[in-house]
């Protein structure tokens, strides 16, 4: 049964990508103006990372006891303005939340996804522990009332008491992960010797029980979806963040669809809820 299922869901997945693939550039770029509220695409490209804002807005981050130290938990306020410096206070919920703030850093070797709270003041607030010190980035996703999405992007520096080495990002030789007791794997089509830039990628990600060795039944509703996939290219420059494809993909299998900008390394976090908890799964592919 399983297998047959399998089948089914790689022959739909086939037909997408041919559709997909004979799209005009012409219609891909209308799709980027008028995004879906599934399936969606976020592309953020900025040149140099300065503090980069979106739409105009920024993001005062802050932490409430003053300096940030590693090792504990900090509670971080957040403070969004708009263009004209007014801080904004009414927000429109994406993906059942008012607020999404990704953090990795610098070497992608550390990532969090979470959702700060809005509180009567207008300022979002939420805890979170720095592992070690050095550059983080910080983006943050929120949809101002009657506005559209914003995604601002920025640098946040965490003093480091002793040195450390970071760690290479450096192309996975096997696209099997185990994570809190769950197997993972990553396949895509194109393969992934034939993965290109700026083309249109089918990511699909298997879910094993690693106690049974069965695939998991049904991978639970997560943020309004079944998954989330947060991409970043090794320089943290590119940033992508695609939601699992309604109606592909089912029971352990979800199923997400992609294009990378340019030839280059990226880190993928897929992020899948079982059993009430939410794991992330990395792997690192080189496109070409």
């Amino acid at each position: 049964m399983f297998k047959t299922k399998k089948s089914l869901i790689t022959t739909a997945a086939l037909a997408i990508m041919i559709t997909l693939s004979g799209c005009s550039k012409g219609a891909w770029n209308d799709l980027e103006r008028n995004p879906p509220n599934r399936g969606l695409l976020h592309e953020i490209r900025t040149s140099g990372m300065k503090d980069a804002s979106s739409n105009g807005y920024t993001v005062q981050v802050k932490a409430t006891d003053g300096d940030i130290s590693i090792d504990q938990n900090e509670t971080l306020v957040l403070e969004v303005k708009d263009s004209k410096g007014q801080v904004v206070k009414q927000f429109t919920e994406d993906m059942t939340k008012l607020f999404h703030f990704i953090i990795v850093s610098r070497d992608l070797s550390k990532f969090a996804h979470i959702h700060p709270e809005l509180k009567d003041d207008g300022t979002f607030e939420v805890e979170h522990q720095f592992p070690f010190g050095g550059d983080f980035l910080l983006i943050s996703e929120f949809i101002p009332a009657g506005k559209e999405l914003t995604v601002h992007k920025q640098w946040l520096s965490v003093p480091e008491p002793t040195s450390r080495k970071s760690e290479p990002v450096v192309p996975d030789s096997s696209l099997t992960k185990t994570i809190d007791g769950i197997e993972v794997t990553l396949t895509m089509m194109p393969s992934l010797e034939e993965l290109k830039s700026k083309q249109m990628v089918m990511l699909n990600f298997q879910l094993v029980d690693t106690a049974t060795g069965e695939p998991i039944p049904d991978v639970e509703p997560y943020l309004g979806t079944r998954g989330h996939a947060v991409i970043l290219d090794d320089t943290a420059e590119r940033y992508i963040h695609v939601h699992a494809m309604d109606g592909m993909g089912s029971g352990s299998n979800v199923m997400f669809h992609t294009e990378f900008p340019v030839a280059d390394v990226y880190k993928i976090w897929g992020q899948f809820q079982v059993d009430g908890k939410v794991i992330a799964a990395p792997f690192i592919l080189k496109v070409q």
